[in-house]
């Protein structure tokens, strides 16, 4: 294969992923292309001076894939990479590197585009059962993967091949991370830009739910939970900016600053009256309240009952379940939260029981969509818009 028609190759690749996952091939178009004959994989993705590039290495390209459908699948492992922000998210593991390789490659590899074929030597569900005997369930986030592959003594296999070689530019990030996670929203945020709601509604649910992470508004939920009232706090943190209490003349001792861990419950509703796309933005905002306040938030999904919920977890709507609001204040007071330092955070159409409520919980947000207003009689708490 000459030069030229390597290049021809992942043009026409990259043509085939716009027509089949228009969003996977914007992400391939907008990363920057740099070609290295000594890259270990045909393909990787590297932070380098400030931008997200696509790293080719012609030779082994030219080696490994043969065909313009071929092509277009090995991108489109490397734009879900993007998409589930595995660069970032794991550019400092404590975990064995085998360990992330196949499960971040698990966890994208099932949504590969299906009118392309297939690939050889993936690492799969089934490759991962074949050569460890290892049973994982279909459609985890990769977080959930990497937990059940380290519980086992999992070595490097050549059946399984994969392009765990291309995880090696995660590793370039270091210091710099803050800046490549930015930078890696916003090049995702701008390639769904050309694509109409039809095209992304075209893509597995897990894939849309993980682009509504990267392209949900970022909210300021501490301002808007009017978070530090009533608060007190739960843990101090050294500093040298203020005087040591118990000896405010030692200046060589440390001080402390109040940390804060406010007690919230968030709660997503999960009633088939909810749209796929409402659901995705609703569990996108849990995510960022998780993100923001870290190990004081309880996350749970209800419809007619409360179910514990996981940040990594991917919510789907439950038919025929019905919405009871009552179910929420129920199971807070069968946890032993209390009223007066509970926040309760409840996403929702609105749509519900029409009977007051029995709860002394009063600090409560409901998130509702713009047009949308709450079903029951006498509402309480503060109402927020679903944007």
């Amino acid at each position: 294969m000459t030069p030229v028609d390597r290049n021809n190759l992942i043009a026409d690749g990259v043509k085939k992923l716009l027509d089949q996952a228009p969003i996977y091939g914007n992400i391939i178009l907008k990363l920057g292309r740099v070609m290295d004959a000594h890259a270990k994989a045909p393909l990787g993705l590297r932070w380098q001076s400030g931008s997200w590039q696509l790293v080719v290495n012609p030779k082994l390209v030219r080696q490994q894939y043969a065909t313009p459908e071929q092509m277009a699948l090995a991108l489109a492992h490397e734009a879900l990479h993007m998409i589930w922000q595995h660069p970032t998210r794991y550019a400092n593991v404590t975990q064995r590197q085998i360990v992330v390789d196949y499960g971040t490659d698990v966890a994208i590899n099932q949504y590969l585009p299906t009118g392309l074929g297939t690939l050889p030597n993936l690492v799969t569900r089934q490759s991962i059962w074949a050569d460890y005997g290892i049973e994982l369930a279909p459609h985890q986030d990769s977080a959930v993967y990497i937990t059940e592959l380290a519980q086992h003594d999992v070595i490097r296999k050549t059946s399984g091949g994969g392009d765990e070689a291309s995880h090696a530019g995660w590793q370039n990030i270091a210091g710099d991370l803050p800046q490549a996670q930015s930078a890696l929203v916003t090049l995702v945020q701008q390639a769904t830009v050309p694509v109409n709601s039809i095209g992304r509604g075209q893509l597995p649910v897990p894939v849309q739910r993980a682009l509504a992470v990267l392209t949900t508004p970022l909210l300021p939920w501490r301002a808007l939970l009017n978070m530090g009232r009533h608060a007190q706090p739960d843990q101090h943190s050294p500093t040298r900016t203020r005087f040591n209490r118990r000896q405010p003349y030692r200046l060589d001792l440390l001080g402390t600053t109040p940390r804060y861990s406010p007690q919230l419950a968030v709660f997503i509703d999960q009633s088939a009256s909810i749209s796929d796309a409402q659901l995705q933005v609703m569990q996108a905002y849990g995510q960022q309240i998780v993100s923001s306040f870290g190990h004081g938030v309880q996350l749970y999904a209800f419809d007619s009952k409360v179910q514990p919920l996981s940040s990594a977890q991917y919510l789907t709507r439950v038919a025929n379940g019905g919405t009871t609001f009552q179910s929420i204040f129920d199971a807070l007071q069968r946890k032993k939260l209390t009223p007066k330092d509970t926040k309760v955070v409840i996403f929702t159409d609105g749509a519900g029981e029409t009977t007051p409520l029995k709860t002394a919980f009063q600090d409560v947000f409901w998130v509702l969509p713009l047009d949308q207003a709450l079903s029951i009689q006498a509402p309480f708490g503060t109402i927020l818009p679903l944007l």
